[in-house]
């Protein structure tokens, strides 16, 4: 049961980094609005990696920061995505999300 969910979990964290890169594709010819978009969720991936980095992993108020600005950012990404029709909004909809339910879950982890 715990392979069956690690693959689970392995698979939207591909999903989601995929769904990125596919939102990449369309910088040159986006809207001003889903760049600023498009940089939030990047920035939301270095977040989530960093979270497992040793100087962050071992202190709870960085992980409290990391997290607040996490969901700084996932509320932001989700404004510009909705705010223009674009090709590339749902997958960046989907990237930020997932990013920010993963960076609480881990969040979670670090507690227990």
């Amino acid at each position: 049961m715990n392979l069956l969910f690690g693959l689970v979990v392995l698979g939207l964290v591909v999903g989601a980094f995929m769904s990125l890169f596919y939102a990449f594709n369309f910088w040159p010819d986006g809207i001003r609005v889903v760049r600023v978009g498009l940089i939030g969720v990047s920035l939301q991936v270095i977040l989530f990696l960093s979270l497992w980095l040793p100087f962050v992993a071992r202190r709870r108020g960085m992980i409290l920061s990391v997290l607040l600005t996490e969901t700084l950012l996932f509320l932001t990404v989700l404004a510009c995505s909705l705010w223009r029709k674009h090709q590339s909004r749902w997958w960046l909809v989907y990237s930020s999300t997932a990013f920010a339910v993963f960076s609480l879950f881990s969040f979670l982890a670090s507690l227990a």
